[in-house]
């Protein structure tokens, strides 16, 4: 995945959050409270089973899911909304070989693609056991709502560019 096609989709949510994000973040305060709740819901169990670990030894050995076509899935919308959450979007590749939003401590994404979240190897599904299944569930509640929340921001955006547009003519 180039670079360039990357960042012009973070460009892009980089100017959506500036002209609205103050106005989405007071309008969908709560939604993005209950998604940034349930982002770190995934994240503490995956802490508590050892992913973060299992997936950091994959990429030691040059084995990592973390493809670099996996930044091409990412739209300015799905950025917006780790802007709305406050994340940094990056301005640069920080690990070659590797999708554009991993860094040295894994991604630097709140909101991911359903592949990021979901998505696990043989090997580490089998080691799992048991535990991919409660991880299944838990997962489930951050993509449900992250999948709803951006059909929101992005019908509202939309209806904003289309009001505008009226008044300028």
């Amino acid at each position: 995945m180039k670079d360039e096609f990357v960042l012009e989709s973070v460009n892009r949510a980089k100017k959506l959050n500036s002209r609205y994000g103050k106005m989405l973040k007071k309008e969908f305060e709560d939604e993005l409270k209950k998604l940034e709740r349930a982002v770190e819901r995934t994240w503490s169990f995956m802490r508590e089973i050892g992913l973060p670990e299992m997936c950091g030894e994959c990429a030691e050995r040059g084995e990592c899911c973390c493809r670099p076509w996996v930044a091409g899935l990412f739209d300015e919308y799905d950025l917006l909304l780790n802007c709305l959450l406050d994340v940094e979007l990056p301005e640069k590749r920080e690990v070659e070989g590797l999708c554009f939003f991993v860094g040295k401590n894994g991604c630097r994404l709140k909101v991911r693609q359903v592949i990021c979240v979901d998505f696990l190897c043989p090997d580490v599904e089998k080691k799992l056991g048991e535990k991919a299944l409660r991880l299944r569930e838990i997962e489930g509640e951050e993509l449900e709502l992250a999948f709803v929340l951006k059909e929101k921001v992005k019908k509202r955006i939309e209806s904003l560019q289309v009001n505008s547009s009226h008044l300028s003519c």
